[in-house]
């Protein structure tokens, strides 16, 4: 884009930075902007009636620093000291902590804590580095302009697909869960990696999620509803009502799918931000706000020099990606769908510390090799194939 063409200065708004998209990446630096640059003369909007959307965000305690989890805390809805994972042959407790936010409850808080400076039900029609125009001829010039909207376009021939359907339910009696469960994989799998993940809000009530991992990002939303009531009814759940639905589908990369230059001035999943294989995006979004931060209290908002700087931090992070790649390429391309859960099963396997620092994208050599070591859960020669594969930027 080589700019906008904007109205007379006289009508056009300036600030010092514009954060466009009030989702999850958007929303927590405006959050800590507010808290710690409150001086700043900022905005954030966002296309919805409110920020967030209708979303469930997780993480797990290792994945983000203390300091980080202490200003991140106050958005947090529910949390836990473990989780369980369930596969044929394999039931395992985790002892690490495990945090949600609530896209509702982090609009609440967003919209108390920016005030004036969050703009609602507002389409942006085009931005670059220092301009951005509404939808409603409102322009706007900044010291620089970061785009948080969400997705951006990918090659589908290079990614398989994480989708998942999920309801929140008010049952009539105690569940009985203590502790979240992110995979319940002794399910049909219906032809691809499928397992059911719950989080227990209180004793009667819970999200339920049909998740897969699959080369389509088609999925039928009825009968993976009508899949999860026949799931709550074998538990011996009674349920009283569906509270809530959420959908979801995201492209998780085989090969480098994004774009060939990560785009800078750019948040969260726009800019491909996020754990390859898991699709956790809150520690990468918080792990590249705190280096904006960091940035900006030396440069202040500058969008040549924080061009420079992202630029040169997403190429590297897309660097570190390889391996992640090759994973996802042993899981999509060397499993057959329905044993895909082997492969996740034998990871559940390894020992608690190799798998916090998977989630948190921080794995050493020596934990690669391990991964990768012993005969594999899937096709030798398609193994192999995957090994030799070389990912493409």
């Amino acid at each position: 884009m080589t700019g906008i063409k904007l109205q007379s200065l006289q009508q056009t708004q300036t600030r010092q930075l514009i954060i466009a998209g009030g989702g999850l990446a958007g929303g927590l630096l405006a959050w800590r902007l507010a808290e710690l640059m409150p001086e700043l003369d900022f905005l954030l909007i966002e296309r919805g009636a409110t920020a967030g959307g209708n979303h469930t965000w997780c993480f797990h305690q290792h994945d983000l620093s203390k300091e980080a989890l202490g200003w991140i805390s106050p958005l947090v809805a529910a949390s836990w000291s473990a989780y369980t994972v369930d596969f044929p042959g394999l039931k395992r407790q985790l002892n690490s902590g495990y945090f949600a936010i609530r896209s509702d409850e982090f609009a609440k808080r967003l919209k108390t804590r920016l005030g004036k400076r969050l703009l609602t039900g507002q389409n942006v029609q085009d931005l670059s580095d220092q301009h951005l125009l509404l939808a409603d001829g409102t322009a706007f010039k900044a010291d620089c302009v970061l785009d948080a909207r969400g997705p951006d376009m990918v090659n589908p021939e290079r990614v398989g697909w994480q989708k998942f359907v999920g309801l929140e339910l008010e049952l009539a009696e105690p569940h009985g869960l203590q502790a979240p469960v992110l995979m319940d994989a002794c399910v049909p799998q219906l032809g691809d990696f499928r397992f059911i993940y719950l989080l227990p809000w209180d004793n009667k009530r819970l999200l339920i999620e049909d998740t897969r991992y699959s080369l389509t990002p088609e999925m039928d939303a009825d009968a993976a509803e009508a899949l999860m009531l026949d799931y709550v009814q074998q538990r011996g759940w009674k349920m009283l009502k569906i509270s809530r639905r959420e959908t979801g589908c995201l492209p998780l990369p085989l090969e480098h799918a994004y774009a060939a230059q990560p785009k800078p001035l750019s948040l969260g999943l726009r800019s491909g931000l996020f754990h390859y294989v898991t699709g956790y995006s809150l520690p990468e979004s918080v792990r590249l706000i705190e280096r904006l931060l960091a940035h900006a209290h030396q440069h202040n908002w500058q969008a040549p020099a924080l061009k420079m700087l992202m630029s040169d931090y997403l190429q590297d992070w897309q660097a570190r990606q390889n391996y992640f790649l090759l994973l996802n390429r042993m899981l999509f391309r060397a499993a057959v769908p329905e044993q895909r859960w082997r492969v996740l099963a034998r990871f559940y396997g390894l020992s608690e510390n190799l798998i916090r620092r998977f989630y948190a994208g921080e794995m050493a050599l020596r934990d690669q090799v391990r991964l990768l070591a012993g005969r594999p859960p899937v096709s030798v020669s398609r193994a192999l194939s995957c090994l030799a594969e070389r990912s493409t930027r």
